[in-house]
């Protein structure tokens, strides 16, 4: 059962028409929004500094 508030999960999507992919984060807000609203300021541009050479 879930025990977090409504309203502490976060979601961020981007799509990239030009390179063809999509980036999709889906952050469970369990245990407050403090984790959710660091990965969801920080989780994509990390991964996309990590692939740029891929992307």
């Amino acid at each position: 059962m879930a025990q977090g508030k409504g309203g502490e999960d976060r979601m961020h999507i981007v799509i990239c028409e030009e390179h063809g992919w999509v980036y999709v984060g889906i952050y469970d807000g369990f245990n407050g929004p403090d984790a959710t609203d660091y990965l969801l300021n920080n989780m994509f541009y990390a991964v996309h500094d990590e692939l740029k050479g891929f992307l």
